[in-house]
């Protein structure tokens, strides 16, 4: 496999491990001093995001839409689109569709996340 395919595996299983609410698997995707922006502008270190991913966001899925990544040594930039699947007001489903950055090193043989960056929002496709 690719460094840019090990890269976008990584961070498949970090969508995984936050739509299923698994922190340990969110830690381990994470360097210790990942920072995270969101789409609202809070900027958040690793256990806050991990905090307030599996207790205060429901998540129900994310997926990662047409992926670039860029891997220079042990640092790659991945830059797409996702597809959020939150519960929304009243538990019901809200879609959120996010620009995305993320910042990977390769850190004791695996990729980890040092800093993403969502947003701007984006407007469903059915709204254009």
């Amino acid at each position: 496999m690719s460094d840019a395919e090990d890269v976008l595996a990584a961070a498949r299983r970090r969508a995984e491990a936050l739509s299923t609410g698994d922190a340990d698997g969110l830690r381990a995707s994470m360097h210790e001093e990942c920072r995270w922006t969101s789409f609202a502008g809070l900027v958040l270190d690793r256990d806050d995001y991990i905090r307030r991913n599996t207790t205060t966001v429901g998540w129900a899925a994310q997926e990662i839409v047409q992926p670039l990544i860029r891997v220079i040594g042990d640092c790659a930039v991945l830059t797409g689109t996702v597809i959020d699947i939150v519960a929304g007001a009243g538990g019901e489903p809200e879609e959120f569709r996010l620009l995305i950055t993320m910042t990977w090193i390769r850190d004791s043989g695996r990729w980890r996340l040092l800093a993403g960056h969502a947003g701007p929002r984006l407007r469903a496709a059915a709204e254009d």
